[in-house]
């Protein structure tokens, strides 16, 4: 198909086909009738003379392709309450088998996961989450194949935010049914080397500071494991807009990445070299870490940029954003609707847009690199601060600030956490060492934020919810300073933008 290189057709393509996963709430028709349409708009596509109307005709057919996903997915769902219906009505047992497909984590005693159910006479295979009531006999492991005996229900109404509730956040992740039992039998256990090498990775990041609340940090942004922390830390570092550091995010990952990149070339390996040597390492890291959505949102982009290279093409952050997000909402449509999904692929929008103007006045500053941290932070804080006020009622005018730090603080964290988890298997004393320094680490930035959090009462600075009309003058505004050619103008409708949330958030 051809395609000109101002206008490519892959990414309008793939944009079409997200709007139609976001539209199809809109649609009653059946995916069949959509996916029949969308097969007979590409043929058609074939036939045309123009390359224009062919490749109007193309997008169409995607957005039919996408609106068409989407609805299957919805079937799906319908095909899950007919199966579970009979079981929570009359409150029975039902004996199901099949995969753990996540590592389980275990809170106040009580452990949870999440199963992928085998095929079912629906020839459907759903997804539960599993509540396991008493300690198992046996530890159970990701990618374990087991049997339950549970009691289903439906999933939590609990209120997460004004618009969010738990049973919402769940259905993105195509789980609706929650399962509690207190016996499992595992079947067999094809990767339970890897929990092994998971749980050691973890017993060296805690040498030394096992047990305290900045070893749990360390570990969740080394390795995904979820922090059983204070619930007011969680409140402190949404406001500010940092939550994300406390997850594996695309952060993480480009420092994990440069890391093996920067080692592999200093023992003589050439740059194909590394990539093909750090590929395959880098899929392991997303098994050891958990296929969670910002990590493989990250994996994808960073494959991307591999790809290119290896094939000697131009990278195109832009397509490989769009591909990501692409290639998730194929196995989750509704994850388009998730909250942190959305902020995770409007920060990286807004790196890849926002940041190249805000930079360019400093670009011959002798301390080019050091302000790089704070026009980064500014870039993603002012396009998902509206959008975070207004779900949540709370964000901080000098969140930026402190993101600026953090994001320092991580890069440190994650280079030094990564020696720490490799040494502690020759070398525990020199693994201490690491962890002290990271603890000192977490310790400053947990300090920093409870004070400017308690004494300058930054938490309350929206006192009214912003209206959806401010949030919409908002991004509108955003997207015409992306467009516009002159630096000059960029820069003077970025100071309107800092302003305007400015006065949102006072008036």
């Amino acid at each position: 198909m051809e395609t000109n290189k101002k206008y490519p057709l892959f990414p309008w393509l793939a944009i079409f086909f997200i709007l139609g996963v976001y539209w199809q709430s809109v649609s009653d028709i059946r995916s069949i009738y959509l996916f029949t349409a969308s097969f007979f708009v590409i043929a058609s596509a074939f036939f045309m003379k123009k390359i224009r109307y062919r490749r109007f005709i193309l997008i169409f057919g995607f957005f039919l392709i996408g609106m068409g996903w989407a609805t299957r997915n919805c079937e799906l769902a319908d095909l899950q309450n007919r199966l579970f219906e009979p079981y929570i009505e009359s409150k029975s047992a039902v004996t199901l088998t099949g995969t753990v497909i996540n590592f389980p984590s275990t809170k106040r005693g009580k452990t949870k996961f999440y199963l992928k159910v085998d095929k079912t006479d629906l020839s459907l295979s759903p997804r539960l989450l599993i509540y396991l009531k008493d300690k198992p006999a046996s530890p159970i492991s990701f990618a374990d194949k087991i049997k339950i005996h549970a009691k289903i229900r439906r999933t939590s109404c609990f209120r997460l935010n004004r618009f969010l509730t738990y049973r919402e956040y769940l259905s993105f992740r195509n789980i609706y049914f929650i399962a509690r039992t207190d016996k499992i039998e595992v079947l067999s256990s094809p990767l339970r080397w890897l929990t092994r090498l998971r749980k050691k990775l973890l017993d060296n990041l805690a040498i030394g500071i096992g047990g305290t609340k900045e070893s749990q940090l360390i570990c969740a942004m080394l390795l995904g494991e979820r922090p059983d922390i204070d619930y007011h830390i969680f409140r402190q570092f949404a406001v500010f807009g940092i939550i994300h550091i406390l997850v594996i995010s695309g952060l993480h990952i480009g420092c994990v990445v440069f890391i093996g990149i920067t080692l592999l070339r200093l023992t003589g390996i050439g740059k194909k070299g590394s990539l093909l040597i750090m590929f395959p390492l880098m899929i392991f890291y997303l098994f050891l870490v958990g296929f969670k959505v910002s990590i493989t949102r990250a994996i994808v982009m960073i494959s991307f940029y591999f790809c290119a290279d290896l094939f000697n093409r131009d990278r195109n952050a832009v397509h490989a954003l769009i591909f990501a997000g692409m290639l998730q909402l194929m196995f989750m449509p509704a994850l388009i609707y998730d909250h942190g999904f959305q902020y995770s692929f409007m920060s990286v929008a807004a790196i890849l847009f926002i940041y190249p103007i805000l930079i360019v006045p400093f670009k011959g500053w002798s301390l080019f690199k050091l302000i790089q941290y704070p026009i980064l932070s500014f870039s993603v804080w002012i396009v998902i601060s509206p959008l975070a006020a207004y779900r949540n009622g709370v964000f901080s005018p000098i969140g930026f600030i402190l993101g600026t730090f953090a994001l320092m603080f991580v890069q440190v964290i994650v280079l030094v956490g990564t020696v720490s988890a490799c040494t502690g298997f020759l070398l525990k004393i020199v693994s201490e060492l690491f962890n002290l320094f990271n603890f000192v680490m977490i310790k400053i930035l947990l300090a920093a934020t409870s004070i400017l959090y308690d004494t300058a009462g930054l938490q309350s600075y929206f006192r009214a919810i912003p209206s959806i009309l401010f949030v919409f003058y908002y991004i509108g505004l955003t997207m015409i300073i992306v467009f516009f050619r002159k630096t000059d103008l960029r820069i003077i409708g970025m100071i309107i933008l800092f302003l305007s949330i400015i006065f949102a958030g006072i008036f």
